[in-house]
């Protein structure tokens, strides 16, 4: 059997076992997740990769991707809900959650980490640059768990946000950062929805880990690297016209535009036009076997 219809086969799987999960979560058999219990899990990842490897040629080749799909949904309908503390501070319905810091006059980096269970988050500039960052939502749960602090002139700030099940109040986290900063973001999630605005902010890098989201993502003059690693769902990624694209993908079965964009694909690369001696590149990195990904261009008053 060649390569291409193996791929078709480990694809049907892959979409056979995406439908059974939303049916088990249309019937409620599967509600919330804890998704730190399934990152702990990464070294099954490992073993996967091995059996695949040792299956290759012979009529069991399919057999990783049965475990892997089968793995995942046994995995939320035996772990449905993340476990309460009563320990931890917790917001009662209705209660508005806000948190601000002023920032050093000496920092000129920020480095931050965001690792949020599931939900919505929007990110943009602060009004008032006073401010190191400044977050808001108004819901229902446990407050989320900030941690913070500087060495010379990067501050280093990590945010941790819970997701709850659907009968509990939830809103959209907003968070708000100072464009006087170049940062330095990573995000981990498990699945959300995703407004990141970051059109009048410094970016030096910019990484996001999720299982499945929705990313709606406008990018400012002043960013150089984005890594992307998700399993399936929506990525628009709009860019400020003069910027040179060099895109490394990984994507299986997605759909892209990057032809339609004039970008031209050497090797694992789609790049524009006359990149290499572009004065304003961007590196972007994009790891996404299920998903539809979009590259538009938008004009710079």
């Amino acid at each position: 059997m060649n390569k291409y219809k193996k791929s078709q086969i480990e694809g049907g799987i892959f979409l056979l076992g995406l439908g059974v999960f939303f049916l088990l979560r249309t019937f409620g058999i599967i509600g919330s997740f804890n998704w730190e219990f399934l990152f702990r899990f990464w070294p099954v990842l490992i073993i996967l990769v091995g059996l695949s490897m040792i299956f290759k040629e012979t009529p069991f080749w399919w057999l990783t991707t049965v475990i892997f799909v089968a793995g995942i949904i046994i995995l939320f309908i035996v772990n449905p809900e993340i476990p309460y503390n009563d320990n931890y501070p917790f917001v009662e319905e209705g209660e508005v959650i806000s948190y601000n810091m002023p920032v050093r006059d000496s920092l000129r980096e920020l480095d931050l980490e965001l690792n949020i269970g599931a939900g919505r988050f929007i990110i943009d500039s602060v009004d008032n640059d006073e401010n190191l960052y400044e977050l808001y939502t108004h819901r229902r749960g446990r407050r989320p768990e900030i941690e913070y602090f500087a060495r010379g002139q990067t501050g280093h700030l990590k945010i941790k946000a819970y997701s709850f099940s659907h009968h509990r109040g939830r809103g959209p986290w907003h968070l708000y950062l100072n464009p006087r900063l170049l940062h330095s973001i990573e995000i981990n999630t498990g699945a959300g929805k995703f407004e990141l605005d970051f059109s009048n902010l410094k970016i030096k890098d910019l990484k996001i880990n999720s299982g499945a989201a929705d990313l709606n993502i406008y990018l400012g003059t002043d960013i150089e690297n984005i890594e992307i690693n998700t399993g399936a769902g929506n990525i628009k990624i709009n860019i400020p016209e003069g910027k040179a694209v060099s895109v490394k993908s990984g994507l299986l079965l997605s759909n892209h535009n990057f032809q339609e964009l004039g970008l031209i694909k050497t090797r694992s690369y789609h790049q524009s036009p006359g990149f290499d001696h572009s004065a304003e590149k961007l590196y972007i990195e994009i790891n996404a076997p299920l998903s539809n990904i979009q590259l538009n261009y938008y004009s710079v008053d």
